[in-house]
């Protein structure tokens, strides 16, 4: 079974997704449970 490939970000998106993340006060985990984002990511 294939994995399904998720988009590569840039460091621009990811300084805006970070960005987005801050600005509205969530935890980084339900962040990235919303959003469908691994944290590893997120903290990389």
């Amino acid at each position: 079974m294939n994995k399904q490939q998720r988009p590569r970000r840039n460091a621009e998106q990811w300084q805006e997704i970070i960005a987005r993340q801050k600005a509205g006060g969530e935890s980084v985990s339900a962040y990235c449970r919303k959003q469908n984002l691994c944290e590893k990511n997120f903290y990389s």
